[in-house]
């Protein structure tokens, strides 16, 4: 997949590429799955850190970056696969803090 589609009513599913090969999130309008695109605390604090298992690591930081940002700005809940609970990401100085519900 190339671009963003709605997989069903209110549910789109975004290309998060350079983690791995059709790496993807779902978002609703009030909550994002984003899977492997966060692995550790250190890359919400600093999205462009880049983890050893990216496939590319720069396109994975891009997209990291990107993506933390929009859901920081929109304040979904996010459910994320390396990360206990759902949460959301928040400003904190230059880049985000993760904050647990």
């Amino acid at each position: 997949m190339t671009g963003e589609v709605e997989v069903a009513p209110g549910v789109r599913a975004q290309p998060a590429p350079g983690h791995t090969p059709g790496h993807m999130i779902v978002r609703t309008a009030d909550a994002a799955v984003i899977g492997d695109l966060v692995a550790h605390e250190l890359q919400v604090a600093d999205p462009e850190l880049v983890f050893v298992n990216d496939m590319d690591g720069a396109v994975a930081a891009a997209t990291r970056a990107r993506v933390v940002e929009e859901l920081a700005r929109d304040g979904l809940a996010v459910a994320a696969g390396h990360f206990r609970g759902i949460g959301r990401f928040e400003r904190a100085g230059k880049g985000f803090r993760w904050a647990v519900e």
